[in-house]
């Protein structure tokens, strides 16, 4: 044996699970396919600052991500989301903040309604009643035909839907959003998934925790195969290189899955999911710095609308930098004159676009999709995907059962890969 434990996949699942496993004496190597850690984060310098390209917000009701930032003593820092001007529909209209904001909460209250409640009583334990797995049946318009609304109501609420859902409503489940209000106490999920961020950005956490373990981190190295056995873990790269270790952890996204060959070949629960995907399917996220007088501004569009979802992150006065993220494939956000015109479609006072940067992550080999949105019909997977095959357990947002898709949910599936290993 190379080590006593490999992992694959630097994000923060695979970083917490080297952590716990080199924590408790286990020799670990930690193999990354890009040449840096944090996965579906990422900070890079932008207009000046920093900004994150990838996962960003985290809170205090997060229990897991949270509870690094207590072991760590991290602090937080809050985004000032105030805005001028609301912009909805299709074409996008401006409406002041406050009834923009009343409006699309209104409608949306209705949507994710009480009568689901009682099939989440433990938000965390989303296969406790089995009612759960009929809703999860239901798509995103299955919802929206059952309440009957007016088109103009439809209109505004689908650009709410459409930004978290990533793809056409009719391929998204109902599910995640229900799983995400009860996780939240169904409450106000702006604050909850937006508007603190840690000091220093994403690697601040990941820096720590890699401070506390003696792991061997390996960048540029993605896997080819992985083979499991009786006696361990076998790891081939791309290169060649091979890690045999006595256990081993698949952090890696449930999209990239079918690009490793796995061997034995794996169950059709995991198959399934790598088939369909848990990453939203198109998804990209960019930062655009622009000139002129146009206010704060907030936008929440439905589809097809390419840039369907963006806001003012930093205003300088004549300046300021907007971020948004894009769900449609027409849209190539590395083309800067092609998200100029995008974005003074939407907001004609734009007098210049400075700069542009952003990532598409679906179009990235080592994520091959955005942050996680579950298809209708896919909780049934959950229970199989956490379960260890032999000595390789699995790990990611995209499995977690709290708070899937969000950092919060990479550190609880990252702890319950290590802590099903530990006893083997």
């Amino acid at each position: 044996m190379d080590c006593d434990a490999v992992v694959v996949g630097g994000g923060f699942a695979g970083v917490t699970a080297a952590r716990e496993l080199a924590s408790r004496g286990l020799s670990t190597i930690l193999l990354e396919a890009r040449d840096r850690l944090g996965g579906r984060t990422w900070l890079v310098d932008f207009a000046g600052r920093s900004v994150e390209l990838g996962g960003t917000w985290i809170h205090w009701s997060q229990p897991h991500v949270w509870a690094e930032m207590t072991r760590y003593g991290l602090a937080i820092e809050e985004d000032v989301l105030t805005f001028d001007a609301g912009l909805l529909g299709s074409p996008p209209r401006r409406y002041p903040p406050d009834e923009a904001f009343a409006k699309v909460a209104g409608v949306f209250n209705r949507y994710a309604t009480a009568a689901d409640r009682s099939a989440l009583p433990r938000p965390y334990d989303p296969l406790y009643d089995a009612a759960a797995l009929e809703i999860d049946q239901l798509s995103m318009e299955d919802r929206l035909d059952e309440l009957g609304i007016s088109e103009a109501d439809r209109v505004w609420v689908s650009g709410l839907l459409y930004s978290m859902a990533g793809s056409p409503l009719n391929e998204s489940g109902l599910m995640p959003v229900l799983r995400w209000m009860a996780l939240g106490g169904w409450g106000d999920m702006d604050r909850t998934f937006g508007g603190y961020r840690p000091v220093g950005g994403t690697p601040a956490i990941l820096q720590a925790m890699l401070s506390d373990g003696r792991v061997d981190v390996r960048l540029s190295s993605p896997a080819r195969a992985v083979e499991v056995s009786d006696d361990g873990v076998r790891v081939t790269t791309r290169s060649g290189e091979t890690i045999a270790a006595r256990l081993g952890v698949m952090a890696a996204p449930v999209n990239v899955w079918p690009t490793i060959e796995f061997s034995p070949a794996l169950p059709p629960s995991h198959r399934n999911a790598g088939k369909e995907g848990m990453g939203k399917p198109h998804y990209d996220k960019v930062f655009i710095h622009v000139r002129g007088d146009i206010g704060r501004v907030f936008a929440e569009l439905p589809a097809p609308e390419p840039l369907n979802y963006f806001l003012t992150e930093k205003y300088d006065g004549d300046t300021q930098i907007i971020v948004g993220t894009n769900q449609n494939p027409s849209l190539d956000i590395s083309d800067k004159q092609q998200v100029a015109e995008t974005i003074r479609r939407h907001v004609p006072e734009i007098d210049e676009v400075l700069d542009v940067r952003g990532h598409a992550w679906a179009a990235d080999e080592y994520s091959r999709g955005g942050n996680t949105f579950h298809r209708p019909g896919q909780l049934r997977y959950l229970a199989d995907l956490q379960k260890p095959l032999g000595r390789l357990a699995f790990a990611g947002a995209d499995i977690a059962t709290g708070y899937f898709g969000h950092i919060d949910g990479a550190i609880e599936s990252g702890l319950r890969a290590a802590r099903v290993l530990s006893v083997r």
